[in-house]
């Protein structure tokens, strides 16, 4: 019989030794820069100016209460989360590195770990810009900085979405038309919903109490950490089959 206690707890020390090894740490700091600078070029700038342009110029057409300023922040955050969640592998698999990259980091879930990190990165300066010029234009109807750690978790959820969703579908074009379509069919029947079970609840819409949001956010949470656990096992399972 193999002893499984035993092979668990020499595997937990192994990782514990990594975590302490500087060597370990420069090289995973290495893998985000690496992977930062081919996410981060003069197109993800463009789009980034691109939103901002067309969330100000959306504000000063639909939007002119905070309730409206956050739903329309809502839809341009979530439409470059998917994009961008479209091409969390695609990288690897048009290079072929998709294994080297799992040895490098160790394990599933430490690549969706640098993966989503780096996506993460990236949504953040694609929504940064548009959520700034759309709160000014707002003169303080709508305060910046909960806005944006609003969209943070709104966004990091739906990047886990797209990086459950690219574990069966490996082409980005179809990630991405899949991921759209789950996305459009929440929002749309959730829309204009104040129940703290909707992904898409607009914290600044009449009759949201305080309580609500808090629990929205926290069940929130608890779906992506699902999604994220289970997105993780059907790497594993892609890699052993």
């Amino acid at each position: 019989m193999r002893p499984v206690i035993s092979d668990w707890l020499r595997e937990r020390r192994a990782r514990i030794a990594l975590l302490r090894s500087d060597t370990y740490r420069r090289n995973m700091l290495t893998l985000l820069v690496v992977n930062l600078k081919s996410l981060i070029t003069l197109p993800l700038l463009g789009v980034s100016v691109l939103l901002a342009v067309v969330g100000v110029l959306a504000t000063q057409r639909f939007a002119a209460t905070a309730s409206e300023g956050m739903e329309l922040l809502l839809v341009l955050s979530a439409a470059a989360a998917v994009v961008l969640g479209a091409t969390i592998y695609s990288s690897e698999q048009f290079s072929g590195t998709f294994e080297l990259l799992w040895l490098a980091t160790g394990s599933e879930q430490a690549m969706l770990r640098l993966k989503l990190s780096t996506l993460m990165i990236g949504y953040m300066i694609l929504v940064l810009p548009g959520t700034w010029l759309v709160t000014t234009y707002l003169d303080g109807l709508l305060p910046f900085f909960p806005a944006l750690l609003y969209l943070a978790l709104h966004g990091f959820f739906i990047l886990v979405l797209m990086a459950f969703i690219g574990t069966y579908v490996p082409q980005t074009w179809a990630a991405f038309l899949i991921g759209a379509a789950v996305i459009a069919a929440i929002y749309v029947s959730l829309h204009g919903s104040a129940s703290p079970l909707s992904p898409f609840l607009n914290p600044r819409l009449p009759g949201v109490s305080s309580g609500a949001i808090i629990a929205n956010r926290a069940l929130l949470l608890i779906a992506t950490s699902i999604i994220l656990n289970s997105t993780g096992k059907r790497l594993r399972l892609a890699f052993q089959g």
